[in-house]
């Protein structure tokens, strides 16, 4: 995996008046626990440092905000020290809706899959400052849903991310243990805005 542009990318989120919650920081270390990487946590924070944020997991606190920034360069020393594919990074981000607030979110705000699909950029709103999520079709017979997000340009890797964390809400919402999401239009690739198609059985 290209990690060439990390250094670059974090320094260009660092000027960005952009915010998200702590709870994929407060929740990254229990995972790796979880899944048997704890030895791996100790260069995780060495090399988030090296992007110039010092990580201590015991004093994040889920619902504080933090630069998104900070996510962004733990995210990618996860990826450096720990030799993460698309497959890991996706699995992770699923993983982190379970062990997130974002399932309590998603608990207060469903009725209905249909009516808590158009409350989705209220529940982007809770998680993330920046950026807005709109929901432009829902296709009820054929069971999938578009989800629009714009003015918020990470990286292509956190777009990878976001398509977990879509397929991990979707499991929660629609009871389904068969989602699929996959990015159909990046601003990486020269699109204006960034489109995934979420579908289940």
């Amino acid at each position: 995996m290209d990690t060439s542009d990390f250094k670059e990318t974090i320094d260009r989120l660092k000027k960005l008046n952009a915010r998200t919650r702590g709870d994929l920081l407060d929740v990254a270390d229990d995972y790796l626990k979880k899944t048997g990487r704890e030895k791996f946590l100790d260069k995780i924070v060495v090399k988030t440092s090296d992007y110039g944020y010092s990580l201590i997991f015991k004093e994040i606190h889920a619902m504080q905000w933090y630069p998104v920034a900070i996510e962004v360069a733990l995210l990618f020393s996860m990826i450096e020290i720990l030799g993460w594919e698309e497959r890991d990074i996706k699995e992770f981000a699923k993983s982190f809706v379970k062990l997130s607030f974002l399932e309590r979110i998603l608990a207060k705000y469903f009725i209905t899959v249909e009516k808590t699909y158009h409350q989705a950029s209220l529940i982007w709103r809770r998680h993330m400052d920046s950026g807005e999520l709109e929901t432009p079709e829902f296709n009820r017979e054929k069971k999938y849903c578009v989800l629009r997000l714009k003015g918020l340009d990470l990286h292509p890797l956190y777009c990878i991310f976001l398509t977990g964390m879509f397929e991990g809400m979707a499991e929660f919402i629609t009871g389904s243990k068969i989602n699929h999401c996959r990015e159909s239009k990046c601003v990486f690739k020269g699109e204006p805005y960034h489109e995934f198609i979420v579908s289940w059985e």
